[in-house]
């Protein structure tokens, strides 16, 4: 196989791993909690580049209509590790890069022992988000999208 053939099946299969994703693509609102208070959220799903990236930009909106927290996602399929993978960006300058694991009709994300599990799962509605630390009885987050 030739270098540009190896580059071009490299691209189909990067698009091949992010099939388990691709019930996110859309453009989603939603209503949920976050850290005990009411939210609003927006959430837009889309291919980027040659299709083999995902973003996912997330923003919530406390009750007064300030926007509270934004996360950018950029989910892709490493061919050379064999599994989806995230690069989370967030305020402060934060970053993780954590791998992704289906679960049927939804997914989280692995994040270890210490830090809080993000799980998103398609329903017959929409979309239902939940961010759990680790040791605490109920999500920080919960929202409940669905397409506009």
């Amino acid at each position: 196989m030739d270098e540009q053939a190896r580059w071009e099946e490299k691209g189909r299969l990067a698009r091949t791993g992010l099939a388990p994703l691709e019930f996110l693509m859309g453009k989603w609102v939603g209503r949920g909690t976050s850290h005990g208070a009411p939210v609003t959220g927006e959430l837009e799903v889309r291919h980027l580049m040659d299709g083999t990236w995902l973003e996912a930009r997330e923003t919530l909106f406390d009750a007064s209509g300030q926007v509270e927290h934004t996360d950018l996602c950029l989910y892709r399929f490493d061919v050379e590790q064999g599994r989806l993978e995230v690069v989370h960006l967030m305020g402060h300058a934060h970053m993780g890069r954590h791998p992704v694991e289906p679960v049927g009709r939804a997914f989280h994300w692995i994040t270890g022992p210490a830090a809080p599990r993000l799980s998103i799962a398609a329903t017959d509605e929409g979309l239902h988000m939940e961010v759990q630390f680790p040791g605490a009885a109920t999500p920080a987050v919960t929202m409940k999208y669905r397409s506009p």
